[in-house]
């Protein structure tokens, strides 16, 4: 999904659930639709610019003279293909599990993702390593489970703003990881005190060292979606330990963040 009509859907989604005033959420839904054209115009754009390979022509012959000013202007900046166009970094059309891209998180750094699922039309990514160190909440509560979380607020906005432009646009979901994905559910324990979620484990996950982490070069453990049970914890919810295995820690203390990420293959207008 475009990066504006992404952000936009998002701010409406947020207002439907705040009892927002209908000229507000209709001055909301004017621009969803605005920025709809506007990321479809320029995903357009650039697909003309590699067809026509206006870039090429652009350093052939620079814009330059006294109706332009003093200094030369390519038409790469003439044609505003600098901004709001995503420049061309990843092709997902032949991705197999297994293969590995480099995020550049900016401030955090760079980061190496492996591709775990690939379907038809989207790849699931997860980073090697953790990217961060964060508590789940600013309270010891586990009330509302993750997508309550202050991680998840800090994922959504923080995080994603931090993506290049490119995985922005193709990036339909971004979280953590479930006690399914990684583990699985054979262990008993597991199943009695966590709260399910229906997943399966991943196949690479089977293999202890991609359950396993760093962070700043030292083993570390990371948090898991999913909250302990009521009637076990009000507090705790799920981690993966330096030994791969499951286990419980408190929402206020600071643990790993090892972001996933799905990406549709191919971007459609």
């Amino acid at each position: 999904m475009p990066l504006e009509t992404f952000a936009a859907s998002k701010l409406v989604q947020k207002m439907l659930s705040s009892n927002a005033s209908q000229e507000e959420l209709y001055n909301a839904k004017k621009y969803l639709l605005a920025a709809v054209d506007y990321d479809s115009a320029s995903l357009a754009l650039k697909s003309v610019a590699n067809e026509t390979n206006i870039k090429e022509l652009s350093k052939k012959y620079p814009l330059y003279g006294s109706w332009m000013g003093s200094s030369d202007i390519s038409a790469k900046e003439l044609l505003n293909l600098n901004f709001g166009v995503p420049k061309h970094e990843y092709d997902f059309s032949k991705t197999k599990v297994g293969d590995k891209i480099t995020v550049d998180l900016k401030e955090l750094g760079k980061f190496e993702a492996t591709a775990y699922e690939v379907t038809d039309n989207n790849v699931l990514f997860i980073f090697d390593d953790y990217i961060a160190e964060r508590p789940m909440n600013e309270k010891p509560t586990n009330e509302g489970g993750y997508e309550k979380s202050d991680l998840k607020k800090w994922i959504d906005s923080y995080l994603y703003s931090l993506f290049p432009l490119e995985l922005k646009t193709r990036i339909i979901e971004l979280t953590i990881l479930t006690v399914g994905q990684v583990v699985g559910w054979d262990d008993a324990w597991d199943k009695s005190h966590f709260e399910p979620d229906g997943d399966e484990q991943l196949p690479l996950m089977k293999k202890r060292r991609n359950r396993v982490a760093y962070f700043n070069n030292e083993c570390e453990w990371g948090w898991l979606r999913n909250a302990m049970k009521k009637e076990y914890s009000s507090a705790y919810f799920a981690y993966v330990n330096s030994n791969g295995s499951a286990d419980y820690y408190n929402a206020s203390g600071s643990n790993g963040v090892r972001p996933a990420f799905r990406v549709v293959k191919k971007l459609s207008l």
